[in-house]
């Protein structure tokens, strides 16, 4: 991971966006699709949380956007600070 920790200081705010919207939206989306397979409301919990980590998926694609110059080296410092953040926290 070739990242700028100036990147990350400049661009706090789209972090700070990318890491809350990274968490919601994957707990949301597992624990939604648990509840409509019939999970229990602490299953369904336990599954949206285990869902939150981004992983490799999202590093790959971030080093490929940034290898094809579809993005900064301080947007894709954000990007894997972000992913970081959310596999840390789950």
């Amino acid at each position: 991971l070739n990242m700028n920790i100036s990147g990350i200081v400049e661009n706090a705010s789209l972090f700070i966006v990318l890491s809350i919207a990274a968490v919601i939206t994957k707990f949301l989306g597992a624990y939604l699709g648990s509840r409509f397979f019939k999970f229990t409301r602490l299953s369904a919990t336990e599954i949206g949380v285990g869902m939150i980590s981004r992983g490799e998926v999202g590093l790959i694609i971030a080093e490929l956007g940034l290898k094809n110059n579809i993005i900064s080296d301080n947007y894709y410092s954000t990007i894997i600070a972000s992913i970081i953040l959310t596999t840390i926290l789950a």
